[in-house]
């Protein structure tokens, strides 16, 4: 008996986990549903290898007059892209009253510019077939380049310690050699970037014409 009664206090005083798991499916299903309010979008800050997705401030009103405030990752990926959605009213599920709880959030629905923004690049008319092709080469090029960006750093990083006869990733994979780790790596910048650049020029040409021409957008 007091083994339980000791478990059910610290059960209830022990803070919770920092930070705290999202909930699962199950869970927001179970939950509340209200509307939020984008309030903001945060960048996130320089320095890393590479810069991530926007941070979203959702505000949501439930009853009794209290506001709860949680936060999202943009769905729109890369940094400073998560501004065109400040001022969007968007449906969403909480679990709990809690206002530390800062993920305790799911966007059910998001804001057709959205739905419009994630969808496959499919130009129509005169040349949207090379348009596509050209789309598809850019983001190759695109991925090459997230790819060798840890993959130069890692091989940099193991030259330079190799130097003083240490290796960090010599023993983890057999044949491992940082000199061409950091070949590999620099190659794809470089062979990414050129996709990436080569990919996008036709792309905007083709776009650039067809707002000549009077057509929307894709």
């Amino acid at each position: 008996m007091l083994r339980r009664v000791g478990r059910i206090l610290v059960n209830e005083f022990t803070p919770p986990p920092r930070p705290r798991p999202t909930p699962s499916d199950q869970e927001f299903a179970e939950g509340y549903l209200a509307e939020g309010r984008v309030e903001s979008a945060i960048e996130d800050p320089p320095g890393g290898d590479v810069q991530g997705d926007d941070t979203l401030n959702i505000t949501i009103d439930v009853a009794g007059g209290e506001t709860l405030y949680r936060a999202v990752q943009s769905p729109l990926g890369g940094p400073g892209r998560g501004s065109r959605l400040v001022g969007y009213h968007v449906p969403v599920r909480y679990t709990t009253l809690d206002p530390d709880y800062a993920n305790d959030v799911f966007v059910v629905r998001w804001p057709a510019e959205v739905e419009e923004a994630l969808a496959p690049y499919r130009p129509t008319g005169p040349g949207a077939l090379r348009a596509r092709a050209w789309n598809l080469l850019a983001d190759f090029g695109l991925l090459l380049v997230i790819l060798g960006v840890p993959l130069s750093f890692a091989g940099l990083l193991d030259v330079i310690l190799s130097l003083f006869g240490q290796s960090i990733f010599s023993d983890l994979i057999p044949g491992y050699w940082p000199g061409l780790a950091l070949l590999a790596g620099l190659s794809a910048l470089v062979l990414g970037g050129s996709c990436s650049i080569l990919g996008d020029s036709p792309v905007a040409a083709f776009e650039r014409k067809r707002a000549r021409d009077g057509a929307p957008p894709v």
